[in-house]
């Protein structure tokens, strides 16, 4: 069993409880700033070395894993500065942190017992026509130790640090968030419907809310109260990503017309959408046969409803060309 414990070194707050830890990853700052992130205001194609002090607390050699990622928005409206292997980046985005690396985004570093040790990434900042932001985070991970164990099965603890890096250049880019589409699916076995959004400019936005709500296309007409609603405080997003707002339901899907409402507020900004979609039967069926707490006796009862109809409709052509050929007769 490998337990990874992440340490996220927030932009806006910091909690670490590093006790008891052999390990541990800290910037090397400029002596008159003090900050757990890199947060670098820079000019076109300027390279910047990122340095991070590795701390080796304990009585033999270690392995630490370094990368560099670019952050993602994560469904639910959160930024996502772990590791990641991502290689396919939303459409918008020009430049990944991940691929300004100009010595390679992966490094294995060897760190002495009782020791430290420097490393170094170099980042070249975007080309001169850039404005905006670009965000991501270097990671730093232990190779796993064994901590003992547990019954018949052996604990391993490896420890990962995230420090965020946050690039500004040129002047600010103003946001356009754009709403692609809204649906439902399974999410954790819990059917859920989503609206799915894209950041397509270079801007950071924290401290996002959310009112989102789903109507049935008839009760949305008629102003009707919706059946699902939910609300998202202090979300959110990195920049040129996408991601999805999620509304869970807890309940069956049921096929039929529906619309996502969602209102986003930024700042002074602020954003309503609004999506039509359809579920149909078959989706609603399979969904259900997937979700946990769901059940398929509506949609059964719906296919039950389509067969009489049609079998009724099949009756009644028959008899009226009965009738038709025996009145010719």
């Amino acid at each position: 069993m490998l337990i990874c414990l992440l340490f996220f070194f927030s932009i806006f707050s910091i909690n670490v409880h590093a006790a008891g830890f052999s390990f541990s990853a800290s910037p090397v700052q400029p002596e008159n700033e003090n900050s757990s992130y890199f947060n670098l205001k820079s000019q076109p194609d300027q390279t910047h070395q990122l340095k991070v002090k590795l701390t080796n607390s304990g009585d033999s050699k270690m392995t630490v894993h370094a990368k560099a990622n670019t952050a993602l928005t994560n469904d639910g409206m959160d930024v996502n500065y772990a590791s990641n292997d991502v290689t396919k980046f939303d459409s918008s985005m020009r430049y990944p942190l991940s691929k300004l690396t100009t010595d390679g985004d992966k490094h294995d570093i060897s760190v002495p017992a009782k020791s430290d040790v420097t490393t170094t990434f170099n980042i070249k900042a975007p080309a001169s026509d850039f404005n905006g932001t670009v965000l991501g985070s270097l990671t730093f991970t232990s190779d796993p130790e064994s901590s003992g164990n547990k019954g018949n099965v052996k604990i391993n603890n490896a420890y990962s640090y995230v420090i965020p890096v946050v690039i500004h250049q040129g002047s600010k880019a103003k946001p356009r968030l754009n709403a692609i589409k809204a649906d439902g699916k399974v999410i954790n076995g819990i059917n859920t419907f989503y609206m799915h959004f894209q950041n397509n400019q270079p801007v950071l936005m924290t401290g996002v809310e959310a009112d989102n709500a789903v109507y049935t296309a008839d009760g949305y007409s008629n102003r009707d109260k919706p059946l699902y609603s939910n609300k998202k405080k202090n979300g959110s997003i990195a920049p040129n990503t996408s991601f999805n707002m999620l509304l869970p339901t807890n309940k069956s899907f049921k096929s039929g017309d529906y619309v996502f409402v969602s209102k986003v507020y930024w700042g002074d900004h602020f954003w309503k959408y609004v999506k039509h979609f359809h579920m149909s039967i078959s989706k609603a069926y399979e969904d259900n046969k997937n979700a946990t707490n769901a059940n398929n006796n509506d949609i059964w009862m719906w296919i039950m409803g389509i067969i009489i109809a049609i079998l009724v409709l099949i009756i009644v052509v028959i008899s009226i060309i009965y009738f038709h050929n025996k009145k010719r007769k």
